[in-house]
């Protein structure tokens, strides 16, 4: 089963790291100015804020991921352009092929197996996810 899991991981991974890779658009524009600009400003003290964060109405979760990840690349001297274009995507390509995984699972132990293998064929293929 062990071994089952990790090659259709390996698959996932492949594939949310492909589409992460090769897609050059923004299913959502604003998206920068909410995770990456404010992950910029967290780790190097510039950059800009919208509203939302000048207000303090947004909370800072999920910049603060990317913000650690911009800092350990300062540190290490390799803040590069694109080390952080790419490496954010990357970690989310990451991310996206663990929650397939999880749902996967979830599928194959509440419906069966058929069911986990229909539901993680759909999700990625979902035109919101592959944008």
């Amino acid at each position: 089963m062990f071994i089952h899991v990790k090659k259709r991981f390996l698959l996932l991974l492949v594939f949310r790291l492909l589409n992460s890779l090769l897609c050059l658009t923004a299913f959502v524009p604003d998206e920068p100015w909410q995770s990456l600009e404010v992950a910029h400003k967290m780790a190097f003290g510039y950059g800009h804020l919208t509203w939302e964060w000048q207000q303090g109405i947004r909370g800072y979760t999920h910049p603060l991921i990317f913000a650690v990840l911009y800092k350990c690349l300062q540190l290490i001297g390799m803040d590069w352009p694109y080390l952080l274009i790419t490496l954010p995507r990357v970690l989310q390509a990451v991310c996206a092929a663990v929650a397939d995984l999880c749902l996967y699972q979830v599928a194959c132990k509440m419906f069966g197996q058929s069911v986990g293998n229909f539901s993680v064929s759909l999700q990625p293929a979902n035109h919101v996810q592959c944008l």
